[in-house]
This record gives structure tokens, C-alpha cells and sequence, in this order.
């Protein structure tokens, strides 16, 4: 039959399920550069265990930018 479509694999996806099957996991994880340059960005995240910062200060997230529909399209003159 094949596997299940995006949607029925996300509606039966829980979050709370999933970490508790990876806290065995804790132990082997290593800092990161950007946890705490990112963390400002997602003002709602809860820490989660392992998740650390390495120090590195010059860490920064990625630049981004967005493009905008609109009248501004070039005309191709």
C-alpha cells in the first residue's frame, strides 16, 4: 500500500511522544554555535535538554530577505 501521504503521517505525529523516545539521546549531544544567537527569534520555545550553546559570540543567524509580488517585477526592457 505504500506509506501514508504528509498529512497523515503529521496527524499522527506528537511531539511529546518523540522526546521522550530521544532522552536517551541527551547524553551524547555536543554544543552548538547559534542556540543562544537564534533563541531571540523564537520567543516562545522552551529549552529543551541538550540544547546548549558552544560560547562562540561571533556566532549570528543566517541573513535573510524576502521578495514582495507586486507592480516591481522588472519588464524585461
Amino acid at each position: 500500500m505504500g506509506r501514508p501521504g504528509p498529512s497523515v503521517a503529521a496527524a499522527n505525529f506528537n511531539t511529546a511522544d518523540e522526546r521522550k523516545d530521544r532522552e536517551d539521546l541527551v547524553s551524547l549531544a555536543k554544543p552548538q554555535g547559534g542556540v543562544d544567537a537564534l533563541a531571540g527569534l523564537f520567543p516562545n520555545a522552551k529549552p529543551l535538554p541538550g540544547a546548549t550553546d558552544n560560547g562562540d559570540a561571533a556566532t549570528r543567524p543566517v541573513p535573510t530577505f524576502g521578495m514582495k509580488d507586486g507592480q516591481d517585477k522588472p519588464t524585461g526592457r
